[in-house]
């Protein structure tokens, strides 16, 4: 509903625009037929992937003086002979894999073992286990769906609260746009011809910050409502043990990661002269 009323909208702004600045009339009616398809796919309970590519190809054909043939063929062909591309669905490849072969659960167990007695627990473990996981899958979506499936079981017959489970899961799933490597980022270095390598490095600082700042506003939240019951101290094996645990996490971190950032400092070798 909420998207439909924002079309709306947008198309009642464009066409006061055109009429007040005197552009040349908008295909209205192509816009209309737009606007109703896309309520009666969104209506029709049709998966949203579907709507959108379905609508986004009928847009271009719409607005498009080529033929049908010819426009389908250069939006398909485009996107899928771009090298750059293939790592999208290759990063949501590998955050299936992680969550399939048992590692996602070990790098939230280990994690666990270090921040459980701070104020808010298993909170700081959401935001720390979504950020080290980003910096593997580079898909918000990947980040979200993987870590939710592994920590909603921990809260079950807990007194945390369920907004602020569900809060921190959505919060730190968002982290995956922003920490290196995004999908974005490879999307927004493809379209601009930017170096995704140098994208990755300005990155660092603000994914950082973020994440200090969700730790902070959890840290507070846990130290105004503590739990009645704190979790045992970890003991000195144990840490020991989740250690040994993150390392594969942190090769795979290192494997994703270091390509590109030693790529993007690297220097063109300045020819002499004679």
């Amino acid at each position: 509903m909420i998207a439909i009323v924002f079309l709306l909208v947008l198309l009642a702004i464009v066409i006061v625009v055109s009429r007040t600045t005197g552009v040349a009339a908008l295909p209205v009616g192509e816009i209309m037929m737009l606007i109703g398809l896309f309520v009666v796919f969104f209506g029709s309970g049709i998966y949203i992937a579907a709507v959108l590519g379905t609508l986004a190809l009928l847009a271009g054909f719409l607005f498009s003086d080529r033929p049908f043939w010819l426009f389908m063929g250069q939006v398909i062909w485009a996107p899928s002979s771009s090298f750059v591309l293939v790592a999208v669905p290759l990063f949501l490849l590998m955050g299936e894999i992680l969550l399939r072969t048992g590692l996602s659960g070990q790098l939230y167990k280990a994690l666990n073992v270090w921040l459980r007695r701070w104020p808010g627990g298993l909170l700081h473990t959401n935001i720390a286990a979504c950020a080290v996981f980003s910096a593997i899958s580079g898909s918000s979506v990947a980040t979200a769906a993987t870590m939710g499936s592994v920590a909603l079981p921990y809260f079950e017959k807990t007194a945390y609260n369920e907004r602020m489970v569900l809060g921190s899961l959505a919060a730190g799933g968002a982290l995956g746009n922003l920490i290196p490597p995004g999908i974005t980022f490879i999307l927004y270095g493809l379209m601009t011809e930017t170096s995704v390598g140098k994208m990755y490095i300005a990155a660092v600082l603000p994914s950082a910050l973020v994440c200090a700042l969700f730790f902070l506003v959890i840290f507070v939240h846990g130290w105004r409502l503590p739990n009645a019951a704190r979790p045992p101290k970890a003991s000195t094996e144990e840490k020991l043990r989740s250690i040994v645990d993150l390392l594969p996490t942190s090769v795979l971190i290192l494997i994703v990661l270091a390509p590109s950032m030693a790529a993007s400092r690297r220097r063109p070798k300045r020819r002499r002269s004679a």
